[in-house]
This record gives structure tokens, C-alpha cells and sequence, in this order.
């Protein structure tokens, strides 16, 4: 089983779990958190512009949930029927691919999960606003080719397999 498939089976079984009103305890949780964050932590204008984003699809569309993995610091946008989930993160952009991003820091599209038709373009379109009002390229990993034609069609380059296991790259132009 590929790792998307590992990834793509142990969200399903999370969102399951889920209720809606643990998603809206859990929502409140991370707008507190955030709005402490940009109150009393010094963070640069370009962080801080991230937190303000993903606050406003939460307050608009999205459940906000914490990452459900340690070792990958990002945040989740959940739908509110709880069938599709992506995780983001503003990183730094790894030394190795500036030549393609001629940016410091990019907006990573970690994860997107969608269990029901549309749903996987709502939260797509999600990542297009953030990225597009970051004014800062976006990125993924994909295993397969069958899912570039996907991120293509949402702007997504393909850099070529330049991942440590032949995964490819895809940027998001700003």
C-alpha cells in the first residue's frame, strides 16, 4: 500500500470518529490559540498573515484541527460534513528546490482527503485563496502521475520526480 493510501485510509477512519460538535470544540480551541498566538508571540508579518487566513476559512467554511502528526507541523481545514480534511503548512522552502520557487518560504499542501464528490475542490479552492493572498508559491508531493492531471488543473507545475522516493514535485506559481 502506497503512502497516500496508508494516509488517505487513517484520515477516513479519523473524521468517523468525528462528531460536529467535537469538530466545532476543537475549532474554538485552535481560534484561541491563534488569536493568542498574534497577540503576545513575535511572529513575522508573512506567519501571521497565514494565522489570519486559516482563521478566516474557519470562520467561514472549515473546521480548523490540529495536525495529526507530530513530526509534520501543520494545520487542518475540515469540511463541515466532515468528509474531507487537507492539512497546510508555511515552511521554508528546502535549500535544494529555490531554483524552482525563487521564494523563501511556500505554502505546503500536505494532505487533502476528500470522501464524497466536490468536496476535495472546495478545500482546493480554499488553498488557492490562502496561497494566492500570501502572495507566496504554493507546493505538494504526489506519488502518483494519475494525480497531477488533478493539481494541474488547479495551476499546480509539475517540477518533475525530484522526491527521495521518485515522488513529484508540483508548484503552485504565486
Amino acid at each position: 500500500m502506497s503512502q497516500a493510501s496508508t494516509s488517505h485510509a487513517r484520515f477516513k477512519t479519523v473524521l468517523k470518529g468525528l462528531t460536529r460538535d467535537k469538530a466545532d470544540e476543537i475549532t474554538n480551541v485552535m481560534m484561541t490559540e491563534f488569536k493568542k498566538t498574534l497577540s503576545t508571540k513575535k511572529i513575522s508579518v508573512l506567519e501571521a498573515n497565514f494565522i489570519k487566513e486559516i482563521m478566516k476559512q474557519g470562520e467561514q467554511n472549515f473546521y480548523i484541527v490540529p495536525t495529526f502528526n507530530p513530526n509534520e507541523p501543520s494545520v487542518g481545514l475540515m469540511s463541515k460534513n466532515l468528509n474531507a480534511v487537507m492539512f497546510v503548512a508555511l515552511n521554508r522552502t528546502d535549500k535544494r528546490f529555490l531554483e524552482h520557487y525563487d521564494s523563501p518560504q511556500i505554502v505546503d499542501l500536505l494532505h487533502i482527503h476528500s470522501y464524497r464528490k466536490g468536496e476535495g475542490e472546495k478545500l482546493m479552492e480554499a488553498f488557492l485563496q490562502i496561497q494566492g493572498n500570501l502572495n507566496i508559491p504554493g507546493s505538494l508531493w504526489t506519488e502518483a502521475s494519475t494525480t497531477m492531471n488533478y493539481f494541474e488543473k488547479y495551476g499546480f507545475e509539475n517540477l518533475g520526480k525530484l522526491g527521495s522516493n521518485s515522488e513529484f514535485l508540483m508548484k503552485l506559481p504565486c
